[in-house]
This record gives structure tokens, C-alpha cells and sequence, in this order.
């Protein structure tokens, strides 16, 4: 399943097997946002390094969206990916809206959560407006 290209935010949610366990916890919340947001508005895709095997990963972790590889590493080298999990939010234009590794704490975890609920209910708004605009 690929990503619903007229989403409205896209997250690149990027991890490897030696993620911080303590980290990849936050994976329930991203299991989440994918079970209860429509694809028009969020798509979820998981992104792995070429060498590891993606089912496995999968399993281990429990996720639900669809991961890919990131066979030659250019996720990484285009942010600067150094600690994983790392997370990437941007619109539809490519804009990015947020980034940044994952933390251990519970409460920072679920709080990723309603950040991205916050980010889909500014970008639903300026959405609004731009088609009050054409009227």
C-alpha cells in the first residue's frame, strides 16, 4: 500500500532493528494515528535500511503501516538521521512541518500524538482557506 498521494501531511516514520526499545513503545501511537485517520489526511510510511529485513522489523514492533527501504541511505543523508526512531511530518507541497527523534519518556510519546492531531487541524484550516480564497 502506498501512500495516498494527496494526503494532507505525510509521515516518514524511520527506524532500524537496533532502535532504542524504550523509543520504539511510541510505535503504539503511530499504530494509532494510522488505525484513526483517514489517508486524505495522514499517510504513515515507515522507512528502514536497505539491510534489514522488513517483516521481521514489522513483527518485532507491531506495526501496522507500510515500511520501505531506504536502500541507499538517502532518508538518512538528507536529514541527517543519526538517532532512530526519527520522525518526519511534512504537507502535501513538501514542507516540512516537524522533525525529530523519538524520546523514552511515556509522556512525550503520547504527546507526539496530539501534536500530529494539531498539525491535521492547522492544515485542514489553511486548506479551508485557500478554497475560501477561489470563491
Amino acid at each position: 500500500m502506498v501512500p495516498h498521494k494527496d494526503s494532507l501531511l505525510t509521515m516518514i516514520v524511520y527506524f532500524s532493528y537496533r532502535s532504542c526499545e524504550e523509543c520504539m513503545k511510541e510505535s503504539v501511537w503511530w499504530n494509532k494515528l494510522f488505525r484513526d485517520l483517514p489517508r486524505e489526511d495522514l499517510s504513515i510510511v515507515g522507512m528502514v535500511p536497505g539491510n534489514e529485513e522488513i517483516e521481521k522489523i514489522k513483527q518485532k514492533y507491531g506495526i501496522l503501516f507500510p515500511v520501505y527501504f531506504d536502500k541507499d541511505l538517502m532518508i538518512v543523508r538528507r536529514f541527517l538521521i543519526s538517532i532512530t526512531p526519527f520522525k518526519i511530518i511534512m504537507n502535501r507541497r513538501g514542507m516540512i512541518l516537524y522533525m525529530a527523534p523519538t524520546y523514552k519518556e511515556p509522556f512525550s510519546q503520547e504527546e507526539f500524538y496530539y501534536v500530529v492531531i494539531e498539525l491535521l487541524r492547522k492544515a485542514k484550516q489553511k486548506e479551508a482557506q485557500r478554497n475560501w480564497k477561489r470563491y
